[in-house]
């Protein structure tokens, strides 16, 4: 048996503070490999980019053939603390909401570009109930997902059988109310 473990902490300073044992610490240090963070090798956010748009667009068959430079510049200049797993969610994200064949600067999440645009953005006023934060969220996802509701439920991250529940009770509420 051959065993791979990672970490991002140091473990001989663990072994040295006690908070990690000695004996598993030589058991595992057979080969170390240091892998810098993601922030120091921007030379690599282009080939894991590209890799995770096929792997996305084949997994949720969506056309997404590539991203635009704009689109790429952002994603190369931000630091990257969660590696190449935020990476990986961001592209995910982004071949899901994406509306052409390509992914746009608009296609990212805020945090990446800036605010979005107001027509992007949801408005939600202060002291509404949480249903009506819900329904304006939900209304949103599935605009925004042009209507495609097992899209819209991937973007909330939330099962499929939770959006259709929620759209069965609005059908239901102005059935009721007629």
């Amino acid at each position: 048996m051959r065993l791979i473990a990672a970490t991002n902490r140091d473990l001989t300073e663990a072994v040295r503070d006690g908070s990690f044992r000695e004996d598993l610490y030589y058991r595992l240090n057979v080969i170390e490999l240091h892998l810098p963070p993601l922030r120091e090798r921007q030379e690599d956010i282009p080939l894991l980019v590209h890799h995770f748009i096929r792997r996305y667009a084949e997994r949720n068959n969506r056309p997404i053939q590539g991203i635009e430079s704009d689109a790429m510049r952002a994603l190369q200049s931000y630091t990257w603390q969660g590696n190449v797993r935020q990476i990986e969610n961001v592209i995910e994200r982004a071949v899901i909401v994406a509306h052409g064949n390509v992914i746009t600067h608009a296609d990212l999440p805020a945090e990446f570009v800036g605010d979005t645009s107001p027509s992007e953005a949801v408005q939600v006023p202060v002291g509404i109930p949480f249903e009506e934060v819900k329904s304006l969220v939900f209304r949103a996802a599935l605009k925004r997902t042009n209507g495609n509701k097992e899209l819209a439920a991937r973007l909330l991250n939330i099962s499929a059988r939770t959006l259709y529940r929620w759209l069965r009770e609005q059908n239901d509420g102005m059935n009721s109310s007629l």
